[in-house]
């Protein structure tokens, strides 16, 4: 997660994570928020695609998820 992250503004949750050039490179199908970085970690929130795009160097990504509790 970026520094400052997250941000919470009322019933308001932003998460931020920045994928520089040298991780994340593969095919992307899915992003989540998780209390931990393993797959035993819970997930908050999760996003499953059948196919995003293929992240390659140089590239940087910026994932942001807001999630607004109601």
């Amino acid at each position: 997660m970026d520094a400052g992250y997250p941000q919470i503004s009322g019933n308001v949750i932003i998460f931020s994570a920045t994928f520089g050039a040298e991780v994340g490179n593969h095919a992307w199908r899915e992003f989540s928020v998780a209390n931990g970085n393993s797959d035993t970690a819970k997930n908050l929130n999760r996003k499953v695609e059948s196919a995003l795009r293929t992240k390659v160097s140089p590239d940087t990504w910026v994932i942001r998820l807001q999630i607004t509790i109601s």
